[in-house]
């Protein structure tokens, strides 16, 4: 399906932007009807998006080409607000302008907030903690389930999500009152573990979600409630996990480290209490104000009663957001606990910084469907980042060596460190295409990283792709100081199979040098 943007809209958002309308003026007349069709373009984007990914929110389009004072606008937008109690002077927007595609979170109108505002996103929206731009020339090359896909993912890899920036910039983030009904707790709990089993590739008796990059095994018991839970981590092998989120044995008591929220427009939520217990005698617990540091995590604004006031309780997912944002928000916190514990194990001191400064990106993996063309009939797309990271933990650790996805408080996420082989330790950056942004981006973050994580300092570091670059962009890479390999993801009915190239292999010290 046709997403309805060309190359004439954006050259037109270009020529005219900041000319008065006149309707005498063949040329603006004419620029005004096809930027129309950008602006119905946007909506079916947006709408999309917004169904996608938060089907109690609401969407707001202006779809007029010229603003208020009837000047040409550089740029579309259409804004979603994720939930009925959204706050109206922050969203979501989606839209083109002269540089590409973008989505961001953004503030509407122009509120007291808008200074602090700024001052979190940076100069323009490049570069900003919470907006994604996609050139013109690639976000072109999509179709319209390619481009609703990517907007979803961008919003997933903010390294900034949208109840931070409200906490940060001083607006009210919604109060959640948590649930203390026995049978509502218990029937959303197991609308969670369905929405995770149904998205997941069972091996044995765990279960990958590759919509996050993460592992799960249920825990079901007939006896007690607070058994039917979850275990969750980033270790394929499944001894060890980074938490556990369980059915509390009484609704809403503070004894239960899981709980089940609601706020004033009816949206539920899924919370879990900061507090991380050692997976092993001996080792690390985190807890309070650890627990924020570490994972970069901003506590949620709860009431309750008795004690259960008293705890810091973190939003895991929104229960009646679409399946697919459920689960990669559950990945997302699923991946902060594991690098609490990683940095921890280290012996990092904690950073000190308050949440509303604390970044949370996300991993993305999985399948989605796309809709069928009048050529092509419908066929499962495998999001392939997550089936990557999967198979490569795998690997990895079934070859006795140790892979961590370390993290920045501030929302820097690694992909993948291995050590314990025979080579040196490295650092892998994993892309799943090879235009120059992601080349680019690669390079950038393996240069990045361990600046910020002191520990990464000793390691090598290689950038993986599907295919080499062209041979002048991968000398210029090298010349970095960053290897270049490759991977093969083979998509078999929404599922993937991956191998690795034996260079890398021997990079990572699986297989012995030549």
């Amino acid at each position: 399906m046709d997403h309805g943007f060309t190359r004439e809209h954006f050259d037109l958002l270009r020529r005219w932007q900041g000319h008065h309308f006149d309707a005498s003026d063949r040329g603006k007349v004419h620029a005004y009807a096809r930027l129309k069709e950008a602006y119905l373009a946007t909506e079916a984007w947006a709408a999309a998006l917004q169904n996608r990914l938060f089907p109690l929110g609401r969407m707001d389009i202006r779809k007029a080409p010229i603003n208020q004072g009837h000047a040409f606008s550089r740029y579309t937008w259409a804004r979603i607000y994720p939930a009925p109690s959204s706050p109206k002077e922050l969203a979501f927007t989606v839209g083109i302008d002269t540089d590409g595609f973008i989505v961001k979170v953004d503030t509407v109108g122009n509120p007291p907030v808008r200074p602090a505002y700024e001052a979190l996103r940076g100069p323009s929206n490049e570069g900003s903690p919470f907006a994604e731009i996609l050139s013109i020339s690639n976000g072109l090359k999509l179709s319209f389930e390619q481009l609703v896909e990517w907007s979803a993912e961008a919003i997933s890899n903010f390294r900034m999500g949208y109840e931070g920036v409200l906490q940060h910039i001083g607006l009210k983030v919604p109060k959640l009152t948590l649930i203390t009904d026995d049978a509502t707790s218990r029937g959303a709990f197991a609308e969670w573990r369905q929405c995770l089993v149904d998205g997941a590739v069972r091996k044995g008796s765990l279960f990958w979600v590759l919509e996050g990059g993460i592992v799960m095994r249920p825990k079901r018991s007939g006896r007690a409630p607070d058994q039917d839970g979850m275990e969750l981590g980033i270790d394929p092998t499944g001894r060890s996990w980074a938490v556990q989120i369980n059915e509390p044995r009484i609704a809403g008591d503070h004894n239960s480290l899981s709980a089940i929220a609601i706020d004033a427009g009816g949206e539920r939520f899924l919370l879990r209490q900061g507090f991380l217990r050692p997976n092993v005698p001996g080792g690390f617990t985190i807890s309070g104000t650890e627990f924020v540091s570490r994972t970069g995590l901003p506590p949620a604004p709860v009431e309750a009663e008795g004690l259960a006031a008293r705890r810091l309780w973190f939003r895991v997912c929104s229960l009646d957001s679409g399946t697919e944002e459920m689960r990669r928000a559950t990945s997302r916190f699923v991946d902060r606990c594991a690098a609490a514990r990683i940095s921890a194990e280290a012996e990092e001191a904690p950073i000190d910084t308050s949440p509303a400064d604390m970044f949370s990106p996300g991993e993305s993996g999985g399948s989605y469907k796309r809709r069928a063309r009048s050529a092509e009939e419908e066929r499962t797309i495998v999001r392939q980042h997550g089936a990557v990271w999967l198979a490569l933990a795998e690997f990895i650790t079934s070859a006795g060596l140790r892979v961590r996805k370390g993290r920045h408080p501030l929302g820097y996420e690694v992909d993948a460190e291995i050590d314990g082989g025979s080579a040196p330790p490295l650092l892998v950056e994993i892309k799943t295409a090879t235009s120059a942004d992601d080349i680019h981006a690669g390079v950038g973050q393996l240069h990045l990283y361990p600046r910020l994580i002191p520990r990464l300092t000793r390691f090598q570091r290689a950038l993986l792709l599907p295919v080499l670059p062209p041979p002048e962009v991968r000398a210029a890479v090298e010349a970095c100081g960053i290897s270049v390999h490759t991977f093969d993801l083979d998509e078999r009915q929404g599922e993937a199979a991956v191998t690795f190239s034996d260079d890398f292999l021997r990079c990572c010290g699986v297989l012995p040098e030549c």
